[in-house]
């Protein structure tokens, strides 16, 4: 199948469950995430474009496509997989997979920083983390700056020059409520200029919200529908508080739910760590697609669940857990 978008074409390289090797064309800009030595010292260079994602997450074309990481117990990304270990159940039904591959092209970021009072005393490991993020991608990848209190705005627009995401976190103060979930909505919102590129949205925060307009239940489905997937640095003091339990719980959810991560950061020294593996999380991926059911209801969501089965071994699955029926 040949498809163009703009007078551009791109090739999607998948193994089938035939394990016959085929060409399948899909349409779209094409996505990814870069990946590199996170303390700021040298960029990673120019990716290797392999697969598109722009229909990842719908039935629209009869195919829905799952972007899925895999981590060991140690929380590295693990490569080198084969679709016979992976299982797909579409709701309580197992689905056969039908195309196969793997994702490392540009990306879309989003990253969602937290300047409410709470944050006060976390800003210096928080503001560092951000640092590693920003410092990791490409001058192929595009980017925005989210910072909220009791009211979110954007202060850097979309743009692709990601350097240029920094410069409003240099003297940063920190005050006033939080409106967490109203940012990360305005997040999703404000990525959607970046069209058909693979979406991701970063929120550095310590998950509190008593603010917000928004309801979680609201924010997880706004989430679900914005096809991005939202990894959260949840930042807190050495010794976290209770009451600051239940945010890093919901932080958790979301990220989850979306196909994103948690990463828990206390100290500074724990940054190089927590920004490579979510670097490699963002980058290392597979792409799976199945064909959703031809009966059954439609303009309903879905629940998915990707299961990775390798003898002797302890693996963990990250993927998105619901997709819209249409």
């Amino acid at each position: 199948m040949a498809c163009r978008r703009q007078g551009t074409s791109f090739t999607l390289k998948l193994y089938m469950p035939s394990q016959i090797a085929r060409t399948l064309w899909l349409t779209g800009l094409l996505a990814a995430v870069c990946t590199a030595p996170l303390n700021g010292q040298f960029r990673r260079p120019k990716p290797k474009t392999e697969v598109s994602d722009h229909v990842a997450f719908s039935s629209h074309a009869r195919l829905v496509l799952l972007p899925v990481t895999v981590t060991d117990r140690n929380g590295r990304t693990v490569s080198g997989l084969k679709p016979e270990h992976f299982r797909i159940h579409d709701e309580a039904s197992p689905s056969q997979i039908v195309s196969f591959g793997r994702i490392e092209a540009p990306v879309s970021v989003g990253i969602v920083f937290d300047l409410s009072s709470s944050m006060e005393r976390k800003l210096p490991v928080a503001l560092q983390a951000a640092k590693s993020v920003i410092d990791s991608l490409n001058e192929e990848d595009a980017g925005y700056l989210i910072t909220f209190d009791k009211v979110p705005q954007v202060r850097v627009p979309y743009t692709h020059d990601v350097t240029s995401l920094g410069r409003d976190l240099i003297f940063p103060t920190a005050h006033g409520n939080t409106a967490l979930y109203d940012a990360i909505k305005l997040g999703l919102d404000h990525g959607r200029k970046g069209g058909d590129t693979r979406k991701v949205l970063i929120v550095i925060s310590d998950g509190g919200d008593n603010r917000s307009r928004l309801m979680e239940s609201e924010l997880v489905s706004a989430a679900l529908e914005a096809d991005t997937q939202i990894y959260s640095i949840s930042v807190h003091e050495r010794l976290r508080p209770k009451d600051e339990e239940p945010g890093s719980a919901f932080l958790d959810r979301l990220s989850r739910s979306t196909g994103g991560m948690l990463f828990d950061v206390r100290e500074a020294n724990e940054i190089p760590a927590m920004a490579e593996r979510l670097s490699q999380a963002m980058r290392d991926q597979y792409l799976i697609g199945f064909k959703p059911p031809e009966q059954g209801l439609r303009d309903k969501w879905r629940k998915v669940r990707v299961k990775v089965e390798v003898p002797g071994s302890s693996l963990q699955v990250t993927t998105k857990n619901a997709y819209y029926h249409q």
